[in-house]
């Protein structure tokens, strides 16, 4: 799956790699996401961004392997239910 940035014209954030459990650790995520990079690129994209939970070890090994940098940005966001 993937989406356009809204904010970055240039970059589209992709999303959701699954793996079929008997299937993993053979690389099956790394050539699925290198192979979605490379039809991108194709495309016309010129920036590619993705997120992953900070526990899915193997996702991120995967993202290392194809030259992901880590960006980490946390923003906290409050609703007060009190306000009118």
């Amino acid at each position: 799956m993937a989406f356009q940035r809204l904010d970055l014209a240039s970059r589209v954030v992709t999303f959701f790699t699954g793996v079929i459990s008997t299937e993993r650790g053979r690389g099956v995520a790394t050539a699925l996401k290198a192979e979605h990079a490379r039809r991108l690129r194709d495309e016309g994209w010129r920036e590619l961004s993705t997120w992953n939970m900070e526990e899915n070890l193997p996702i991120l090994a995967a993202n290392a392997r194809l030259g992901f940098q880590p960006i980490l940005r946390v923003q906290s966001l409050l609703l007060d239910f009190d306000e009118p």
